[in-house]
Parts: structure tokens; C-alpha cells; sequence
């Protein structure tokens, strides 16, 4: 997906290449497009400081609307998005730490495959299920971590970086 972004100008050219709205036309308008986008900006701007919203939540309302394929006729309307893209945003971080911690003990455990075919610890992260799965990880992580990563923490290290230490 697109860099978030960091300011009301940036904010209002990514969610008007997105959702289109605006009615500038070169023949009709009777002004120049910088003329016209300036005074766009400065309503949004108006509207988000009366809202107290700022751009990261306006973007996460412009992505929600985006991925949830909602049509948008102008950025008032995404204003009533935001408990729903609020909510979206968790589910979604939910599901990266899950997938994080899948990749983490996919690591783990090949890494324990390759020193000790047989050992508990394998054997341990093998039969970790549900939420048992993140504290077998943590547990592998504080027993065995320095073994493999030179007492780096876990997650911050690549099983690249792990090989080429020697893990």
C-alpha cells in the first residue's frame, strides 16, 4: 500500500487520487487547480481541527473505506467511519501478531530441529496450541534465545542473522 501521509496536504492528495472527489474543471471552474486544491485543504483542515481528528486517523478511514470498497463522495463522509475503521485496525493487528508468532516458532523450531532433533524443547514448541503457543515461544526465548542469537532478543533478529552467528 501507499507511505502514510504526514501532512493535511499530503492527506487531501491521497484520499482525492483515491476516492476522486473534488469538482475542479479546467473550463468551468474559473480558477487554477493550486487555487482550488489550497482552499480544499484548508476545509479539510477546518473540518479535522472541529473534529479533533488528526491525519494517521483520517488515513486509517481512508484505507478502511478503501480495502472495504465504501464509496466516498468527499471527506465529511468518512467521518462516520471511524469507530468501524477503528475496529478494522485491531482485527487487523490481531492478525499480524498472529502471524508474526507463527513465523517466530516456524524459526524456533528449525532452529531446535538442527541442534536437537529429539529435545524437549522441540518437542515443546511442536505441541504448543492456542495461547500456550506465545508462552512456549517467550519461555524458548529467555531459555534458549542466547544460545542462538547471542543474547539479542529473539524478535529482533532474522534467521539469517542467527545463521550467520553460528545458530
Amino acid at each position: 500500500m501507499d507511505r502514510e501521509p504526514t501532512s493535511i496536504p499530503e492527506l487531501w492528495d491521497w484520499l482525492e487520487k483515491r476516492f476522486g472527489f473534488g469538482t475542479w474543471d479546467e473550463l468551468t471552474s474559473g480558477e487554477a487547480y493550486w487555487q482550488w486544491r489550497m482552499r480544499e485543504i484548508a476545509k479539510l483542515k477546518t473540518s479535522m481541527k472541529t473534529r479533533k481528528t488528526d491525519v494517521p486517523q483520517m488515513w486509517l478511514i481512508g484505507r478502511y473505506c478503501l480495502v472495504r470498497g465504501i464509496a466516498v463522495r468527499n471527506f465529511v463522509d468518512l467521518y462516520g467511519y471511524y469507530g468501524a475503521a477503528r475496529r478494522w485496525e485491531e482485527e487487523r493487528k490481531k492478525v499480524i501478531q498472529e502471524r508474526t508468532l507463527s513465523e517466530n516458532l516456524r524459526k524456533a523450531q528449525a532452529l531446535e530441529a538442527g541442534f536437537d532433533p529429539n529435545g524437549e524443547w522441540l518437542r515443546r514448541l511442536l505441541l504448543a496450541s492456542g495461547s500456550d503457543r506465545r508462552l512456549a515461544y517467550a519461555e524458548w526465548v529467555k531459555a534458549r534465545g542466547a544460545l542462538f542469537f547471542g543474547g539479542v532478543r529473539a524478535s529482533t533478529v532474522s534467521t539469517r542473522t542467527a545463521r550467520r552467528r553460528g545458530g
